[in-house]
């Protein structure tokens, strides 16, 4: 079974959005470069408090918002995908020392996104 491991937010005001969610839920942010753009990783809790993290993003980074589940083998998961009648919107890719990921729609028209663990993936 797989577990949802991030959470992908999409907002038009990264610096707006980080003073809301700081003042409200007391959520953590870090921000990182990407040639696409910055982005922030978002620590709901501490080390091994139950719970997911996130990422938040602008707009023109990422787009729609989506849940990342565990996968042990992510091309078996895709073609699993496949033969279920889901879509892959995006292929297989590198999350910079985090691991490989791939987005696909159900056939309802959810998105969501694969995460194999891999800090060399590059």
């Amino acid at each position: 079974m797989s577990r949802v491991v991030q959470f992908d937010m999409v907002v038009d005001d990264p610096l707006r959005a980080i003073d809301f969610y700081q003042a409200v839920v007391g959520w953590k942010f870090e921000q990182r470069k990407d040639p696409e753009g910055d982005y922030w990783v978002i620590a709901t809790g501490k080390g091994v408090e139950s719970g997911i993290d996130g990422v938040m993003a602008a707009e023109r980074i990422m787009r729609p918002p989506r849940l990342l589940t565990e996968t042990s083998d992510i091309e078996t998961s895709l073609k699993a995908v496949k033969a279920s009648g889901g879509i892959i919107v995006k292929p297989r890719h590198a999350l910079h020392n985090a691991g490989w990921s791939a987005v696909f729609q159900d056939q309802f028209g959810s998105q969501f996104g694969l995460l194999q663990a891999d800090p060399s993936a590059r």
